[in-house]
Parts: structure tokens; sequence; C-alpha cells
């Protein structure tokens, strides 16, 4: 954990060595490709000479700011530059919808993140996949192995971390994002192995935690030379101004454990009192252990199962404060909210069954994740 969050000081020393080299490795670049595609960019901001939009470009808050730079540019599909990287931003859902659904077949992939994936060894999550082969032999065990509409997996778990969610905010009620992450977090690890979560300072949750954040980190355009000049990931570690790949390699433990740590639980615990179902329990038991694919099934189970957080946790969380946001900003319907579950409910925690009963309620929830 140390290392993670103090690397970061040596970044100036090896951007001012590889600063003269890149300048001119970009000017050849840009001059080798402008003009060859003959299409052009959707609008963009200015941005200054080599970095383009770098230091503009927002860590926090994307939608928001993106947002305003469509406005600014009185364009719904609007650019920005980070390096020699070009980024598309869509701001309205009809246009996304067309181009990343509708003819999702010619415009819609995955970046190339060269620090991530290559270096880091990310390349095994759905996110860092291109469509493919590898890409289709995940998407198809999710889609075998993990049912939405099968309650018995899911109900008993949403039900405990929820009771785990009201006690801990009970208990600290002036952390209400960390509880909330806390809660969900723990919720998604145990859907996706089975494995015990503690309520606070689980291992494998905090790890989780720390790698996601690290590697949304890495992966933000223009925050590594090398995602710009791919060739770079050639240079050794010992060379000056190679900081990124002696980080890459420091870090590489990270994205092994990511999927390793828990998976390896949840197989000790298979077929022990310790296990519950989940998505791991399913898929390992659908397996033929003397089938000859029996290990290359296991791989696949294990990268897939390592979507979950990731995917997971962020959707949840933000519909959850979403919606508090939206009860906060408007009282008078939070009070009709209130008077319905106090008419419903009798002073008891709803349950699923009460759903149909609670219209106005689950409008609200829908509202919030649309």
């Amino acid at each position: 954990m140390e290392t993670i969050l103090t690397w970061p000081g040596g970044w100036a020393q090896d951007a001012a060595i590889l600063v003269g080299g890149i300048s001119l490795s970009y000017y050849l670049r840009k001059k080798a490709t402008d003009g060859r595609s003959g299409f052009r960019l959707p609008p963009n901001r200015k941005g200054l000479p080599l970095l383009g939009n770098a230091l503009d470009i927002p860590l926090h808050n994307c939608q928001q700011e993106y947002s305003k730079w469509s406005k600014e540019l009185n364009s719904d599909i609007i650019s920005a530059s980070a390096l020699g990287m070009n980024i598309i931003v869509i701001d309205t859902v009809s246009i996304a919808v067309e181009l990343m659904d509708k003819r999702s077949s010619r415009y819609s992939s995955r970046p190339e993140t060269v620090m991530a994936k290559d270096l880091m060894g990310w390349d095994y999550l759905f996110a860092m996949l291109p469509y493919g082969d590898r890409w289709k032999e995940r998407r198809r065990m999710f889609v075998q192995n993990f049912r939405p509409a099968d309650t018995s997996i899911i109900r008993p778990q949403e039900h405990e971390f929820v009771g785990r969610f009201l006690v801990e905010l009970n208990k600290t009620p002036d952390r209400l994002f960390e509880v909330i992450r806390g809660a969900m977090g723990g919720f998604i690890i145990s859907l996706a192995y089975g494995i015990p979560v503690k309520a606070r300072g689980d291992p494998h949750l905090n790890f989780s935690e720390e790698s996601v954040r690290l590697l949304a980190e890495v992966s933000t355009p223009g925050s590594n030379f090398v995602d710009v000049l791919p060739f770079l990931k050639y240079v050794p570690a010992w060379f000056p101004g190679a900081g990124f790949q002696r980080k890459a390699r420091d870090l590489y433990y990270m994205s092994d454990k990511f999927r390793s740590s828990p998976f390896n639980a949840a197989v000790t615990n298979f077929g022990t009192s310790l296990a519950r179902p989940s998505f791991v329990s399913v898929a390992l038991g659908a397996i033929d252990e003397n089938g000859v694919d029996a290990e290359s099934q296991k791989q696949i189970i294990k990268d897939t199962a390592a979507m979950f957080y990731g995917a997971g946790t962020d959707t949840i969380v933000a519909t959850i404060l979403s919606w508090i946001w939206r009860m906060l900003k408007n009282p008078q319907i939070q009070a009709r909210v209130r008077a319905e579950l106090d008419q419903v409910l009798n002073g008891r925690l709803p349950d699923f069954d009460d759903q149909d009963q609670l219209p106005y309620l689950m409008a609200t929830l829908m509202e919030s994740m649309r």
C-alpha cells in the first residue's frame, strides 16, 4: 500500500529526460498522419502544443465537466487530445445508442492502454479486451453461469449486505460514502466468489478497492507516455527516463493478486460448509474435471470473476448516491416516498415482496438508474 501511494514522486524527472525525444517523435508522427484519413475530428477546446488538452481533462466529475465542454462547443459530439491520443465524447443518449449499440460493429471496441494491459498485466479484464475469441469466451462464461433472474443466489446475499449497510451506517452516519462502498463492494465479492467478507478491514475488499483505483489512474488518457508512443514499452527499466517501466514492474503483482487471491480462496472453500452459492461455485460445478479443457475453463472462470468488482461496485454505488442526492434536492418527493413507506410497512423493513405496493418508491429508484 505504501509503495502505491508514494511512487509518483519521480515522474517529473522521467518526463524531463524523455520530453525531447517524445516531442520529436510526436511531431514526426503527426506530420506523417495529418490529412491521411481525410476525416475531421469533432469540435474541441484549443490545446497546448504537444500536451493538447491533457491539463484540462477531468479526473473527477467527468460527466458534468464534459457536458460543460459540449455546451461551450455547441456540439453533442466533442473531442479532446492528450499527448497525441484523441478522445471522442458523446453527450446525448440517443447518439450514444446509435453509434455504440446499433453500429457497434463499426464504432465500438476497447481503447489500447499499453501501460495497464501490456506492462501491468490487466489484459484479462472485459474492459481491456477487444472483441475477439478471448472476449467471447469470458462473456459466454458470465452469461451461462450468472443469471440475475435466478434469485436463489442473489436475494439471500442482498438481505445480508443491506443489513450490514444499515448497521454500519447507524454506527458511523458521517461516513456515508465509505459505508455504501464497503457494503456494496462486499456484496459483489461475495456474489462472485462466495467467500466470507468482513464488515470492516476485509483484506480482499481493501485490496480490490485499491487495485481499481490504481487501474483507473494509470488508464486515464495522457497519464503515461507509453500509451501515446507504444514502442516505449520495449525500453528497458534501467534506461534513464523509463520510470514507467519500473512502476509497472513494481505494481505488476496487483493484477495477478486481484484475480487470484479471492479465486483461490473460493476454490479452497468449494464443496465445504464455508462456501456459499456464487458465480464461481456454479461455474466450477459445471466443469468436467476429467475433460481436456478443464484447466482452460478454470482460467476463464478466474478471469471472468475478476470482472465483477470493477464493473459492479461503481454502478451500484453511483445509483444509490444518485437516489440519495435526488431525495435531498427534492424534499417534497422525499416526503411522498416516506409517506408511502410508512403506510405500507408500518415500521418494519421493506422486502422484495413489497415492491408492487411501493410504486412511487420504485419509480424514483428507476429514475436514478436511467
